[in-house]
């Protein structure tokens, strides 16, 4: 993983845990095609695409797992809670955007 993709800048690694993701579809690679994987996580011992970019845009990022789904856990301080991503971690991805958002609007100022 490089440095300046997105996922590295949101969350500082590529090996994210407690990801919330039950999609009965799973993204298993990106062979042949202009995505790269910059996050995965671990599930039963099989390496799960979280995270995908296109390096060739300027602005290109998926995100199979739910990061909303992991505040909502924290701030309800549920039962299972321990089995998402914590909230700080999970924040990241909403503090990210919304300072790719309000940067623009600071420039044109």
């Amino acid at each position: 993983m490089e440095s300046g993709e997105i996922a590295w800048d949101i969350f500082g690694t590529e090996t994210l845990t407690g990801c919330a993701s039950w999609h009965h579809q799973a993204l298993l690679n990106v062979d042949n095609t202009r995505l790269i994987v910059t996050g995965t996580t671990e599930v039963n011992g099989i390496r799960m695409i979280e995270v995908v970019e296109r390096i060739d845009k300027t602005f290109s990022i998926g995100f199979q797992f739910h990061p909303e789904a992991a505040i909502v856990k924290q701030l309800d301080n549920a039962e299972n809670k321990e089995n998402y991503m914590d909230y700080e971690t999970a924040m990241k991805v909403f503090n990210w955007l919304m300072q790719q958002i309000s940067e623009p609007m600071e420039e044109a100022a």
